[in-house]
């Protein structure tokens, strides 16, 4: 799928994430790029408050939870982004 694609469509991504002790914070989870100029498109990253931020291209309108994601516990998330009105994005656990 490339980049216009993915601008102009509905899709959710779900997954489950277990992070152990040696997890370090300001780690990428999730992470894509244009394959044409390496320049990121969106990416959910375990950040220093040990809370998850979805993060997109522009950085102008990223999403961080404010829920601490423990250690040794499994986590259902789900992103859901809309392109085809407005570009909606949702970050849930």
């Amino acid at each position: 799928m490339n980049y216009s694609q993915f601008n102009s469509n509905k899709y959710t991504f779900c997954f489950w994430i277990f992070l152990n002790e040696e997890c370090e914070t300001n780690k990428y989870i999730l992470y894509t790029e244009d394959a044409n100029t390496n320049i990121p498109r969106f990416s959910l990253k375990y950040n220093a408050n040990k809370n998850l931020a979805f993060i997109t291209s522009d950085n102008s309108d990223d999403i961080t939870v404010n829920k601490v994601i423990n250690t040794n516990i499994w986590y259902h998330i789900a992103i859901i982004i809309d392109n085809t009105t407005n570009y909606d994005k949702y970050l849930q656990i």
